[in-house]
């Protein structure tokens, strides 16, 4: 997973990634891992993958029932496959050939 940098906020823990992006928002009496979806929703049919967010289709459809816990998981997932598609190891454009 990628690096996580962790400051408090008025509202408890915020947590970014290290692209800026927020991964979790930890309050009092709750917590809420942020989608990874990027609005570029297109199925890439080689790898089955996102290529905005890097999720297979079934990680998706199971996004809003999972538990924080499989969130974290398919995040961790999501890391691993931007990395190995993205060469570059710069800023990753889902929607543009490299």
């Amino acid at each position: 997973m990628s690096a996580i940098i962790a400051e408090n906020g008025a509202n408890g823990l915020l947590a970014n990634r290290k692209n800026g992006s927020d991964l979790l928002v930890i309050a009092k009496d709750k917590t809420t891992v942020a989608s990874p979806c990027v609005n570029v929703c297109q199925m890439d049919s080689l790898s089955g993958l996102c290529r905005g967010c890097f999720r297979t289709l079934d990680e998706i459809c199971a996004w809003s029932r999972a538990v924080d816990d499989v969130k974290l998981d398919i995040l961790a997932a999501v890391d691993r496959r931007r990395a190995e598609h993205d060469p570059c190891g710069a800023e990753f454009c889902g929607d543009c050939d490299r």
